[in-house]
């Protein structure tokens, strides 16, 4: 297991420095708009207040209009952040799990790996630690990037433990994405072309139908069916974790992984 975790870590490289970078750097670019948005409060508010009300629900997912208010640092960081850094790291997280699975069957380097004293369970296992370790590096990156924020601009007053729990709590989130291409990876024959769709469509359709439930009355009772509603970086902020919702995250990321385990202990490997 341990040679194909470095393999695979080491082929991540490139990818790992330039999302560690990149999401540092965004992240002290919106931090350096927060005091300003602090000092106008009233202003923001107001021309907030302006949008129309679904428009702003789907963008807090379904917040109670009447308690939004842009300067809150949970409600700046949720909006201006972490969606953005969720949506784009789950991605690269589908990226990469057709990597370790579908892409080296189309090219004949599953077959060429498994021709070594390697057991098709360590192939997986070892894709899957680094993408934990990837996941957890590029987090570290943008945590630290916003604690040097508050350091530079003190108006954004959120606590060590606060952020801490807001920018890893989206771990949970993203494994249960990865967890959900696997499945699909070692389900399906390397052939079928839409396993990356189906994936996309996963992650970017549990976003938008989230938003859509927090404005139409009539899906409001399906709110809690989305994966996006167990990870709400303004809650966590202003209130801190809530135990079953990273249990349900948790539970659902390893029932994705066992299944594909199994999937693929048994898969018929091949284009």
């Amino acid at each position: 297991m341990v040679p194909v975790f470095i393999k695979a870590l080491r082929d991540s490289r490139r990818t790992i420095i330039a999302l560690s970078i990149g999401f540092a750097l965004y992240a002290l670019f919106v931090l350096a708009f927060y005091p300003s948005i602090l000092e106008e409060q009233e202003s923001f508010d107001e021309m907030m207040q302006s949008y129309p009300e679904e428009l702003l629900g789907f963008m807090t997912g379904g917040q109670d209009i009447s308690e939004f208010s842009i300067s809150d640092p949970g409600t700046f960081l949720s909006t201006e952040f972490s969606i953005w850094m969720v949506l784009i790291m789950g991605a690269i997280v589908i990226r990469q799990a057709l990597n370790s699975v579908t892409n080296p069957e189309r090219d004949g380097t599953m077959d060429m790996m498994l021709s070594l004293p390697v057991s098709r369970t360590e192939v997986l296992l070892g894709h899957i630690a680094a993408m934990i370790v990837m996941l957890l590096t590029v987090l570290t990156a943008a945590l630290g990037a916003l604690l040097l924020g508050r350091a530079i601009w003190p108006e954004f007053d959120v606590s060590f433990i606060a952020m801490a729990r807001a920018i890893y709590g989206a771990l949970f989130l993203l494994m249960v994405i990865g967890g959900f291409t696997f499945v699909l990876a070692t389900l399906f024959p390397s052939r079928a072309r839409f396993i990356g769709g189906i994936a996309y469509l996963f992650l970017i359709g549990s976003y938008l139908l989230h938003g859509f439930t927090g404005v139409i009355d009539s899906l409001s009772g399906l709110h809690s069916f989305f994966i996006f509603d167990y990870y709400n970086v303004r809650l966590l902020i202003n209130e801190g974790i809530k135990p079953e919702d990273w249990a349900l995250l948790i539970g659902l990321a390893t029932a994705f992984l066992a299944f594909s385990w199994w999937n693929f202990d048994r898969k018929e490997l091949g284009v």
